[in-house]
Order: structure tokens, then sequence, then C-alpha cells
């Protein structure tokens, strides 16, 4: 009876081993939240895009949300810090727990410079293209096709949401996240004053910029200041004409060649020294500033009108900005799309202000850390659609 008494406990010891094992286990292993399905659509019946659909793992609601990517330039990199979440992440993250289905999609790339293949033709107008494209293929699809569809656009792409928004009455909500609400001249003007300001908070690189005004000719007699006001004068001196043939014109194809023929010009003038360094005409134009006034992207955000469009959107609209933001003045935005809104007959506006939360709604003064409130108030707004 010994013999077999201690043999059941034996038994009985492997089994609770077994059990605390599997449960360890299984505290270790993160439960699935979502499941992802990659996925093709057309675009103006003839550009292929891809996307991807997350689903939730267990109850999915009526919702879907269609998140729209910012411009190239403050297109976010990929997270490589452990301990750094990016905004639209951590908001994607919450939907899903929430069980929204979440979409977001590639743009397209090309170009129309014959003389640089990098910079891409897609615009926030094309890409307003490119999401009617995305709710169509949704409303085609018979596991989405019935979802209240919610916009989520950062930056450049909460301007396209407020095009197509303004488009379709059948968009349930919008949610802007660091959207321009002013007019392109405004906020690219803001941009290059901050700019301005934060190289004379570093004097070596406001030197180092000096320096390399006085290896091109055409500048090197100018003895700009160096200071603030020498650095405006430069800006306004070298990218006023740009400015001018951009603002003048509304077809595309027309500014390329006018921008085109005026660098070329410029770079005609050049002498044999500067020539030698810059090596080549493309380089000369993009390593002097001036992508900004080529970029068929950077064009389009400069011809941006909030008037043509908030007015027209009827559904309920969510802006979340920050105060810190060096891309878009949040006060104007702000104060611009309720107003906007507000002569169209929607009065349905929530801002979310964000307390030194930058461009990307970060916050810049525990940097990189994103509070976990900044998103929730956001989520729980969506989730009342």
């Amino acid at each position: 009876m010994k013999i077999i008494h201690c043999h059941n406990r034996r038994i009985l010891s492997y089994f609770l081993l077994i059990v605390n094992a599997i449960i360890f286990l299984s505290l270790q292993i993160a439960p699935e939240k979502s499941k992802t399905v990659k996925v093709q659509f057309i675009s103006c019946d003839t550009i292929k895009l891809e996307g991807k659909l997350w689903f939730p793992i267990g109850r999915i609601s009526n919702k879907i949300v269609i998140a729209v990517a910012p411009c190239l330039t403050y297109s976010f990199k990929p997270v490589t810090d452990p301990k750094r979440l990016r905004y639209d992440l951590m908001l994607r993250d919450k939907l899903l727990k929430k069980g929204i289905i979440y979409f977001e999609f590639a743009s397209r790339t090309d170009s129309i410079l014959k003389y640089d293949w990098r910079y891409p033709i897609s615009t926030m107008f094309t890409k307003a293209q490119d999401l009617e494209a995305a709710i169509a293929y949704i409303r085609s699809r018979p596991d989405v096709k019935d979802k209240k569809i919610i916009l989520i656009g950062q930056s450049e792409g909460g301007a396209t949401s407020a095009i197509v928004a303004a488009r379709n009455n059948k968009i349930t909500a919008v949610v802007l996240l660091s959207a321009p609400g002013v007019p392109g001249q405004v906020f690219t003007d803001y941009q290059e004053t901050c700019q301005d300001t934060m190289f004379m908070a570093n004097y070596g690189h406001l030197s180092e910029a000096f320096n390399s005004l006085n290896l091109i000719s055409s500048l090197k007699e100018k003895n700009y200041e160096q200071s603030l006001d020498g650095y405006k004068n430069f800006r306004k001196e070298t990218f006023g004409p740009l400015k001018d043939i951009v603002d003048n014109y509304d077809n595309y194809d027309t500014i390329a060649t006018h921008l085109t023929n005026y660098l070329e010009q410029k770079w005609k003038k050049e002498n044999s020294e500067t020539r030698k360094r810059f090596k080549n005409f493309s380089f000369y134009c993009y390593g002097n500033h001036y992508w900004a006034y080529i970029q068929p992207e950077q064009i389009a955000l400069r011809k941006w009108k909030p008037e043509l469009y908030f007015p027209y959107i009827k559904c309920p609209v969510a802006a979340v900005v920050g105060t810190r933001d060096k891309a878009i003045e949040y006060r104007s935005s702000i104060i611009n799309i309720k107003k906007l809104l507000a002569s169209g007959g929607n009065n349905n506006f929530t801002p979310f202000i964000l307390k030194d939360h930058d461009h990307f709604l970060e916050n810049r003064r525990n940097n990189p850390s994103i509070q976990d409130s900044a998103v929730v108030k956001v989520v729980d707004w969506i989730n009342r659609q």
C-alpha cells in the first residue's frame, strides 16, 4: 500500500508540474489580437494599389477605419526602439481591441519631372482618387461592405480625407491627425519660419548653411548676413521666383515646365567652378533645397484650399493637434476648420489639443513617449460614432 501511495504522489507531482508549465507558457505568449490580410485593388481603372486589412480577433463592431498616410516629407520611419510607440500604431491597436476593423493602403509612385525619377507624382489629389477606390473596394467585399466607414488622415492624409468626405455623404466620421486647416501658402510659410528659427537656434548649422551658399557663384557675391534676417533674405530672393511660379499656375505640367526652365537658366549662369562642384543640374537643384518647390507632392500642398472642402463635410469631424507642431500651426488650423464646417451647417466638431506634442503627436517634453490618454479619448470618440 505504501508503494502504491508513493507512486500516486509521484504521478500527482508530475501532473502539477505539467499544469504549471502550461500556465507559465500561456502567460509568456501574448494572445493574438488581430489577423492581417493583404489585398490589392485598382484605382483610376489601371493603377494597382496594395493594402492591409486588420481584422480583430473576437467580437467585431459595425465600423471600419481607413487610414490615409501623410506626405513623404513627414512619412513615419519604421520603429526600431521597442520602447517607442507611434501614435498611429497605438491608435490602430486600441481600435482593434474595440473590435473595429482597420484598413490602410499604399500610394502610387511615378514622376512628371524629366530629370529625376526619385520624386512621386502622388499628391493629395491623386490620393483622394485612390482613397475613393479604396472605399469602393471595401464596399465590394462581402465581409466588410456594410460597415460604417471612418477616415483617419495624418497630415496631408487629413487633407485627402477632407476632400473625399466632402464628396461622399456615406462617410460616417473623419479624424484629422495634425492636418492642415489653413491654406497651403499659409502653413508652408509657417514651416519655413520654424525652419529659419531652428537654424538660428543652432549657430553651427547656420554657419554651415552660409558656407554652402558661398560655393555657388550666383549667390557668392550676395554676402548675406549670417543672421536670421540674412537667411530670410536668402530664402526670399532664392525661392521667391519659385513660389510665384507655383502660385500663378494651376496645371502641374505647366508648373513643372516653368520651374525646370527657370532652374536651367540659373544653371547656365553659374561659373565653371560651381558646375564642377555640383557636377550636374539635378544635384545642383535638389542639393540647394529646391526640391520643396519642384516635387509634385509639395506643389499640391501649396495649392491646398480648405474652403473648397470643409463646408461640404456633413459628418462628425475630430481634429487631433499638438501644441508644438512645427509643420501646422495648431490654433489657426483648429479655428479655421471649425469656422468652415459651421459655414456649411456642420457644428459637430471635436478638437483634441495635446499639450507639448509635435507633428507626429509625440510628447516633446517626454520624448518619445505618447500618453495613453491622448489616444484613448480619440478611440472613445470613434467608438461613439
